[in-house]
């Protein structure tokens, strides 16, 4: 008996959702990254642009925002499960991460979200405090994991609230800056702590969980009655 194709965990969510008749999903993921002394801001954004390029923009929309810090990254990305999941393998297969930075690992993850919270993508290179090596966190791990996609998420909804093209420019120029109106801005800290913290699920195992295919427990694979122990 031909035993039927096994699928991964985001397979069979996605199954259960088309079966509910939604057409278009989108999901989100938000991830950290720790970048090379030699690699140039505006050569990582060209490798994302690069990587966006292939994917129809009507059948498969990107937005969020991706943070460039001196020595690290943050990126929230919202968008089909067929560009996020393209984006995560691509990021965990290929030797040459000088682009997308080194000890990947995944802070937040949510599939069907109901509506996005940036209306664009865009790349945005932050200014690095010079007391920051000075200072502690406050918050670690599952906390500060929380904190940072939270704050992210309030930015975006605060950005597609303002129809005013230089308005936006404003909010993202003081983004930049870290000084924006009752939102918590992320910091190079903030990044450089989640780099290394064990709450936040590392790259390949992440993948292994949610991409990986599973063995799925078949009713009619199931032998029934159950034999009886063996007697010595």
């Amino acid at each position: 008996m031909d035993l039927p194709t096994r699928t991964s965990m985001l397979d069979v969510m996605l199954e259960r959702l088309q079966k509910q008749g939604k057409q278009t999903i989108l999901n989100r993921v938000a991830y950290v990254a720790t970048l090379s002394a030699n690699v140039k801001f505006d050569e990582i954004n060209l490798a994302y642009e690069k990587f966006f390029k292939p994917f129809n923009a009507e059948s498969d929309p990107y937005f969020g925002i991706l943070l460039l810090f001196p020595n690290c990254l943050l990126h929230l990305l919202e968008s089909t499960p067929k560009v996020i999941n393209a984006l995560l393998k691509a990021m965990n297969s290929t030797s040459d991460l000088k682009y997308f930075g080194t000890g990947i690992r995944v802070i937040a993850s949510t599939e069907d979200i109901q509506q996005t919270a940036f209306q664009s993508w865009s790349c945005q290179v932050m200014q690095a405090n010079p007391t920051e090596d000075t200072q502690e966190v406050s918050a670690t791990g599952v906390q500060l994991m929380t904190q940072t996609y939270l704050n992210l998420l309030s930015f975006g909804k605060k950005l597609s609230g303002t129809a005013k093209k230089d308005e936006q420019l404003q909010l993202l120029s003081s983004f930049r800056a870290g000084s924006v109106d009752r939102v918590a801005v992320p910091t190079q800290l903030d990044v450089v702590t989640l780099t290394g913290s064990k709450e936040a699920v590392d790259l390949s195992l992440y993948i292994t969980i949610y991409m990986s295919p599973i063995d799925i427990a078949l009713e009619t694979e199931r032998v029934f009655p159950i034999r009886p122990s063996l007697k010595y």
